[in-house]
Parts: C-alpha cells; structure tokens; sequence
C-alpha cells in the first residue's frame, strides 16, 4: 500500500514538473539587415566568442552588387563593413569573395577571384596573396579555404587547384589535385594531415536560368596533408555542399540533387557514407542543404530550407531523429507590406554557447545557447569527439529547470541544449 502511495506521488510530481518547466530554448538574435533582395551573406567564420568574420554580396546605392566582408569583434552586436582588395586592385572596384575562415581571432582568409586576402589584425585591415598569372576577375576562382591551426592551412579551386601554407599563408605550395581539371568548391582540414575536398555544381536553362539538374558531384579524402588522394566517389549528378568532420573519423556531408538535398554520415573518415532522412519541418519538406554542424558526438544543427524558408534543425542523438527550432522571431526590418522571416545561408560556432549566422538581405545573427550543460560526449577540437556512443541522448527536447530540479526528477526531464565547432 506504501509502495502504491509512493509510486502514485512521484508520478504526479513528476507531472506537475513536466507541466512547469519552461522550454530551454537557444536565442537567435537579429542584428542587421539591409534592404537589397539581391544580396546576402554566403559564409561566416568565428574566431572566438567575440570576432567573426562573414563574405558575400552587396548591393550599392547606384544598383549595382559587389562583394562585401564584414567584420565583428564584440560578438555580433555591431559589425563594420568594407569592400577589400588587398592592394591589388579588381576592375571597376568589382571585388568578390567566396569563403572565408578565421584560424584564429586575429587571422582571418578570404578567397576570391585571382587572389587571397589575409588579414593578421581580426579583419581590420587586409592584404593579397596571388600568384603571378593570377589575375583579378579572370581567375582562378579560390573557392575553399581551411586552416588546421593558426599556421597550416590549404586553399582550392578551379580547375583543380591546390594550395598548401605551413607558416601561417605568407608562402604556399601547389599540390595535385584529386582529379585533374576538376573546379574543387571546397576543402575541409582536421589536423596537419586529414583534409577533404569536394565539388559539384548545378545545371541551369540557358534562357531561364532555371535550375535543372546537378553535376559534377566529387568527394575525395587525404591522410598526408594533401600529397596524395583517394577519391571516394566522382561524376556524381549531385554538388556536395558542405563536408564537416568532428574529428578524423566522424562526421556528416551535404549534397544537393535533383531528387532533394541529400545528408549522409561516415564512421571511418570518409571511406563509406551511410544516408540520414531530413524530416519535414514546419515550413515544410526541404529542397535545398545549407549547413551542418556538431557540437560533438550527439548534439548538432542542420541548417536547410524549404521553398525558400529557412529550417533550423537541433538532435541530440548523432542526427537520427531532429527536431524543428523555432526562429519565427528573425524578423527582416525591410519595407515590405508584410513582415519577412530571415533566410538564413550559414552558420558558424565560436563554442557550445556562442555562434555566428547570415543570409539573404545581408541579415546577421547571433546565436546563444541555454546555458552550460553536461556534454553528450566527446569535445569538436582536432581529434576530439571522443569514442563509442557515450552521452547520446543525454537530453530531452525542450524541457528542464524549475520544479523538477527540487523533486529531483531532472533525469525525467533535462534540458534541451544545442552548441558548437569546426
């Protein structure tokens, strides 16, 4: 009868405290827009909790669009933006810029067209790397920039271009591509040795400009810093988007296609691929891949849209199941006769409780977590993530805090989080 009693009481508190306690939700904050529909952001990269650095388009007074680099170092409260280039003039002042990576909160790359800005100050100032038959605007296109660590990083692009720096970008080394001839997009560094690359691209109607088809899809992967390659697969109808790598040997890549944006995950450093599903969000079932990032083992955002509207996706169980995040209140400050949502393009996370976003109408977010946590298992450092499964799972969606922590029922009901790294 005791036991009864007990059993009958600790279920009801337990459902008292399910009723009080409030969602844990992460806060995504708007800071800047501006009007321009043609423009946008089309990658941000954080050095720390307090400096980042975001590339894309702008359009100009006369209506014309030029690249644009804007830089924070108060956490994204306030950027500054300006059209760098580097010392080395682009015709008609028409700089581009296409990926840009912060290896540390005072070095900062950003590629572009027949040149690479580096910056040692955070982005306050900026200077060119090119190569004498590189030419502004004539190419090559550097389309991927990653760093190791402050002094070891890589550069690829068109035409299957291959840079390798060991001293921090001041000098660089030409490495064999992959495959020959091939327009690399992207490039992806764990530690002085594991690095990734990829491409792909779409196909458009000549008269329309319409999407019809993706080509081109490559994935290769090296354990030598760049001197040999295996190619996991090439001539795929898919352009893979993004690749990230927890550590050496975990991690999850991005395609689009035809039939639908494609998210896969790998065990052994890229050697297999296993396909996830992307569940319909409340803005409804995804057509276009993003971003993706893991905070560690478990816990991850998967950046995606649907017709043009942007899902924010949160798991806490390595992406096997993912829930829709509410980000209704990125509203645009536009003068249009209804209210606008942000269309987010990228995000980037300076830890678990500080990250970095952008998109369309050069809109500029910030994200904070809930709070500190316990980990799901294994850290995003070089090498990190841990091993095995510990930690999956370790909380619930939504919940926590109030009175189910006095009953002592925070097992029955812990805090939703989500976090970081690259």
């Amino acid at each position: 009868m005791e036991r009864t009693a007990l059993r009958t009481t600790t279920w009801a508190a337990a459902a008292v405290a399910l009723l009080l306690a409030g969602d844990a939700r992460a806060a995504w904050t708007l800071h800047q827009n501006q009007t321009a529909q043609g423009a946008g952001y089309i990658r941000v990269s954080a050095g720390d909790a307090l400096h980042a650095v975001a590339v894309g388009t702008h359009e100009t007074p006369d209506g014309n669009t030029s690249g644009i680099v804007s830089v924070t170092t108060d956490g994204g409260a306030t950027w500054s933006s300006d059209t760098p280039d580097g010392g080395v003039p682009a015709p008609m002042g028409m700089n581009v810029y296409t990926w840009v990576e912060m290896a540390s909160p005072d070095l900062a790359f950003v590629t572009s067209i027949g040149k690479l800005l580096v910056s040692t100050d955070g982005g306050s100032s900026w200077t060119a790397y090119r190569e004498p038959e590189w030419r502004p605007l004539m190419g090559p296109t550097l389309q991927g920039v990653s760093f190791a660590n402050p002094t070891t990083g890589w550069i690829v692009g068109t035409d299957g271009l291959v840079r390798r720096t060991a001293d921090g970008g001041a000098t660089w080394e030409p490495l064999d591509p992959p495959v020959a001839g091939v327009n690399l997009t992207g490039v992806l560094a764990r530690d002085a040795t594991h690095l990734w690359t990829w491409s792909g691209q779409e196909t458009r109607n000549p008269d329309t400009g319409e999407v019809t088809g993706y080509e081109g899809g490559m994935l290769a992967r090296s354990v030598d810093g760049g001197a040999t390659w295996t190619v996991v697969f090439d001539g795929e109808p898919r352009a893979v988007h993004r690749v990230f790598m927890l550590n050496n040997t975990e991690g999850w890549m991005l395609s689009n296609a035809s039939g639908g944006p494609r998210l896969e995950q790998t065990t052994d450093g890229g050697v297999t691929w296993t396909g996830m599903s992307i569940p319909a969000g409340r803005q409804g079932i995804a057509d276009y891949a993003q971003d993706v990032y893991f905070f560690d083992r478990c816990e991850g955002l998967l950046l995606v849209e649907a017709s043009a509207n942007t899902i924010v996706f949160y798991t806490r169980d390595r992406g096997a199941t993912w829930e829709d995040q509410d980000i209704s209140s990125l509203r645009l400050d536009l003068p249009f006769p209804f209210p606008l949502n942000a269309r987010l393009t990228t995000f980037d996370f300076a830890s678990r409780d500080v990250g970095f976003a952008a998109g369309f109408h050069e809109s500029l977010v910030t994200y904070a977590s809930d709070g500190a946590g316990t980990s799901c298992g294994g850290g995003t450092g070089p090498g990190g993530g841990g091993s095995g499964d510990d930690g999956c799972g370790c909380r619930a969606a939504g919940k926590g805090g109030g009175l189910a922590a006095l009953l002592g029922l925070a097992a029955l009901v812990p805090l939703l989080r989500r976090r970081r790294r690259r």
